[in-house]
């Protein structure tokens, strides 16, 4: 399964991906409101490529990959979460 680390504190969130390069860790920070929160983990993932490689099931890879590039280069991640014992309402997720 892949690594996501979020770092929380009273008002910052700072999530670090690891980059699929040298064991980097790549690091975004965003304000934090009040929220209830539920921290769930992955019950599915995959990437998908466009082009030529567009029927190829990447399920079983061990990295998730994103890149925006040139026809057949081009690859989206997907996460699949399971809902069920979120009791509040998803108002926004990332």
């Amino acid at each position: 399964m892949k690594k996501l680390l979020l770092v929380l504190s009273s008002s910052l969130v700072a999530v670090f991906l690891p980059t699929f390069f040298f064991n980097h860790w790549h690091q975004s920070k965003v304000q934090a409101q009040e929220a209830q929160v539920a921290v769930l983990t992955p019950e599915a993932d995959a990437y998908v490529r466009d082009g030529i490689y567009a029927n190829s099931n990447y399920g079983a890879d061990g990295w998730l990959k994103t890149k925006a590039s040139s026809a057949d280069y081009t690859r989206e991640s997907f996460l699949r979460f399971d809902l069920a014992s979120v009791s509040f309402a998803v108002k926004h997720a990332s």
